[in-house]
């Protein structure tokens, strides 16, 4: 088949991967039914669900889709069809989609490491008017060299909070030392960034609220590690007692859902998660522990 110029036949490979993304959604549709229907469930599952087989599938959907127009002949504007331009372009409409039913529900970026992508020192660059924290003791945050400009930064009045474990928790200071860590490591720790705190909120006049969270077991402290900026932004980790500070652990980068409602995205599951919590906790006074 003669091709007639290469702005046609890219033209028309890019809107026959169009017509084969299209057709791809009817299929979809298809197997979403199969799946309600109990037919191949667990195959289906696997095959829409994780990320090797998902991605292999659609990869030769893709190729097959770009065989099957030129196969049958299938011209747009009278071009021809480059079976690698469609295939191609199918399988990035096909990624673009993906990606953005994770925006779709917050989800925006998945970092391998706290260290290695939004680091302490970088969330506190990010914050404009306030954040919230959630953690065991805030100690690698608030010794963040540009932690003072921070709070100096945030909008006069607006609060600034911090959940925390107390320094003298016996359940963190045991699992400490079941994973090699002096227990009075855990409690400095703590202890320093409650008097960094204290300092501040007197000297620098800031709205800083710290309360301490509760629990009956170690489980119940190795939870996840969150900061809010800002009401907008989530950077979400957790934390593994012995397994170093948390700069190594994995992080997800989560915003508030501001194209349709608020409540539609796990940004507002966590927010909801964490005034709950923040309601039950035991308020500090700046007397204690410091």
């Amino acid at each position: 088949m003669e091709l007639i110029s290469l702005d046609g036949l890219t033209l028309g490979s890019v809107l026959a991967s169009v017509v084969a993304a299209i057709l791809f959604c009817f299929i979809g549709a298809t197997v979403v039914w199969l799946n309600k229907s109990g037919v191949f469930v667990r195959q289906i599952f696997y095959a829409t669900n994780s990320f090797f087989p998902r991605t292999l599938v659609i990869f030769a959907f893709s190729i097959a889709g770009a065989y099957a127009l030129q196969r049958f002949g299938i011209n747009l504007l009278g071009t021809a069809i480059s079976v690698p331009l469609t295939a191609a372009t199918t399988f990035a409409i096909w990624t673009l989609i993906l990606l953005w039913r994770f925006a779709h529900v917050g989800l925006h970026a998945a970092q391998l490491s706290v260290e290695g992508g939004t680091d302490y020192e970088a969330s506190l660059r990010l914050c404009k008017d306030h954040f919230w924290f959630l953690g065991t003791g805030a100690s690698k945050l608030t010794s963040a060299k540009n932690f003072d400009e921070t709070i100096l930064r945030c909008k006069p009045g607006t609060s600034i909070r911090f959940l925390l474990s107390r320094p003298n928790n016996q359940i963190i200071a045991d699992a400490a030392a079941r994973a090699g860590v002096a227990p009075e490591q855990y409690r400095m720790n703590v202890t320093n960034s409650l008097r960094r705190l204290a300092t501040i909120r007197k000297e620098r006049d800031a709205k800083i609220e710290v309360r301490f969270y509760k629990g009956s077991e170690s489980k119940d402290f190795e939870m996840f590690r969150m900061m809010f900026i800002d009401d907008s932004i989530l950077l979400l980790s957790y934390n593994v007692y012995g397994r170093g500070d948390g700069r190594k652990l994995p992080q997800l980068v989560l915003q508030k859902n501001k194209l349709s409602s608020a409540t539609d995205g796990f940004y507002y599951a966590y927010h909801s998660y964490y005034e709950r919590l923040w309601e039950s906790s035991d308020p500090w006074e700046p007397q204690q522990y410091v």
